[in-house]
């Protein structure tokens, strides 16, 4: 709702048009909303259901289907190789679930330990050690793949793009995480699983681990957070190519020309830039505002209006991400030229994904 709501320029009323509900069920974005609700449903399911196996199916398999839906729409749709970015992009997501997810559910036991439950905590904890290497492996794997795939094998584009910086971030914050989990696998639940009788440092160690445990899964929600801006980023690849998708168009006026520059014209965060020239080329100070509206009816996407101030003479500049859909977009510049005139002027311009 709130993605239509932002993509369309209708706001709120997106949400009833039947025409952009259309478009959207006709994207990946409908397949991805359509994969999320149906797992969630048998989640949901589970926890009503008295036959164990039954709940336990549902509960897995609606979890995978939750996991994989994020696949389904995504930077990872559009990179090459396709398939091996998809299912990479799901084992990543898979992955990251279950350790964030068992990371919580572990430390609401610990929480809960009490004198009568140590063995059994003990049990839980090394299930959980043992499943939480698979996990963290696959994680890497799935992340390289994706890091490759996004960047295009390039360092350069990693440490000088701003998805890349993001991806080296999370990276960063991960790798904190790993070796937190790697102390508490290699030092920590070997002693808890398997105690000595009587040994004083026991509620040490206990109190040792829920503080690890707790700051895992704080790290692991701050790698979340840096995800959901992520993939609200054009990966690397994109990025690095966009200088060759630079568009520039002029038109004539009364007042000589208008020169637009889309940079880098990726659906995406752009620069905008007006200038208004005379017939030498040389910057004209026309007004000191300027109405710009983008829209691309075609895909659904209402008019979206802005106002510009002048940052310089002539020269109107907006850096957003209107253009946020692939496809021919039309922009149309108006200025006032007089208290009862106002020049207008329209571009199509070639926005690619």
């Amino acid at each position: 709702m709130s993605q239509a709501a932002l993509l369309t320029g209708k706001g709120a009323g997106a949400i009833t048009d039947t025409k952009v509900l259309r478009n959207v069920l006709t994207e990946n974005l409908g397949w991805s909303l359509a994969l999320l609700m149906i797992g969630l449903a048998a989640v949901h399911l589970s926890t009503d259901i008295t036959k164990r196996v039954l709940s336990q199916s549902l509960a897995l398999y609606g979890g995978l289907v939750v996991t994989v839906s994020f696949a389904v729409w995504g930077h990872a749709s559009e990179l090459t190789p396709r398939v091996l970015s998809l299912v990479a992009d799901a084992v990543h997501a898979t992955a990251a679930a279950l350790w964030l997810g068992g990371l919580v559910g572990l430390l609401m036991v610990l929480r809960m330990r009490s004198a009568s439950t140590v063995r059994s905590t003990a049990l839980i904890i090394g299930r959980f050690s043992r499943m939480a290497f698979w996990t963290v492996l696959a994680l890497a794997i799935a992340g390289l793949t994706l890091t490759l795939t996004g960047s295009n094998a390039s360092l350069q584009s990693l440490l000088t793009t701003t998805w890349g910086q993001l991806v080296l971030a999370k990276i960063g914050l991960t790798l904190i995480v790993v070796i937190i989990a790697a102390w508490n696998r290699r030092t920590l639940v070997p002693s808890l699983t398997a105690p000595v009788e009587d040994d004083p440092a026991l509620p040490v160690r206990w109190a040792t681990l829920l503080r690890t445990v707790r700051a895992e899964a704080l790290l692991l929600v701050v790698v979340v957070g840096l995800t959901a801006v992520l993939v609200n980023t054009p990966p690397a690849r994109y990025a690095a190519t966009a200088t060759s998708q630079r568009v520039a168009i002029s038109q004539r006026v009364d007042t000589g020309q208008v020169e637009l520059t889309i940079d880098p014209a990726v659906a995406g965060t752009n620069r905008v830039e007006v200038r208004y020239t005379n017939e030498t080329g040389q910057t004209i100070n026309v007004a000191n505002s300027m109405s710009i509206e983008f829209s691309q009816p075609s895909a659904g996407v209402a008019p979206i209006t802005r106002q510009v101030l002048a940052s310089e003479p002539g020269v109107f500049v907006i850096d957003g991400n209107e253009l946020s859909v692939a496809g021919t977009w039309t922009i149309s510049v108006a200025v006032r030229t007089g208290d009862f005139s106002e020049q207008r002027t329209s571009f199509e311009v070639p926005v690619h994904r």
